[in-house]
C-alpha cells in the first residue's frame, strides 16, 4: 500500500472554544509574511480545485475533507493519507494557551473524529478503481 505521509488539514473555523469541533485558522491577526503569503496560495489552490462545493466563496473545513476524500478515493498511487493536526502555541513561561500568536489549530480530538468519519465512508463505498481501499490515518 501506498501512503502520502505528509498532509496537512486546513479548515476555517474561527472560534477558537470550539476547537473540538473545528478547525482553528486565524489568518487576519497575523503579522507574519510568510502566513499571509502561505494562506493566499493556498485558497486560490483549492478555488482551482474546486473544492468551493456550494460556491458560496469560501471553502470551508467540510469542503477542504471533502476534497481529500476524493483525493484518495480516485487517485491510481495512493490508497492511503495520513492526516497531521498541528498544535496551538503556549507560552514556555506560563505554559498557556497564546491566543494572539495561535494561527492555525487543529485538535488531536477533531481530527480523531474526523479520520474515524472518513475511514467510515470509505468502509461503506467501495472505490471503483481499485480493489483494496484507500485509508486515513492520524498519527498518535
Amino acid at each position: 500500500m501506498k501512503e502520502d505521509v505528509h498532509l496537512h488539514v486546513l479548515g476555517n473555523g474561527t472560534d477558537l472554544s470550539a476547537i473540538d469541533q473545528d478547525v482553528y485558522f486565524n489568518v487576519k491577526d497575523n503579522q507574519h509574511w510568510f502566513t499571509r503569503i502561505l494562506y493566499n496560495v493556498i485558497e486560490e489552490d483549492l478555488k482551482r480545485m474546486e473544492a468551493d462545493l456550494d460556491r458560496d466563496g469560501k471553502i470551508s473545513t467540510d469542503e477542504y475533507f471533502e476534497l481529500i476524500y476524493r483525493f484518495v478515493t480516485s487517485s491510481e498511487e495512493i490508497e492511503g493519507v495520513v492526516l497531521l493536526a498541528l498544535d496551538a502555541l503556549y507560552s514556555p513561561e506560563t505554559g498557556e494557551l497564546d491566543e494572539k500568536r495561535t494561527d492555525l489549530w487543529i485538535s488531536n480530538r477533531f481530527l480523531d473524529r474526523k479520520v474515524r468519519e472518513l475511514n467510515e465512508r470509505l468502509r461503506g463505498n467501495p472505490i471503483p478503481k481499485r480493489g483494496e481501499r484507500g485509508s486515513f490515518w492520524m498519527p498518535r
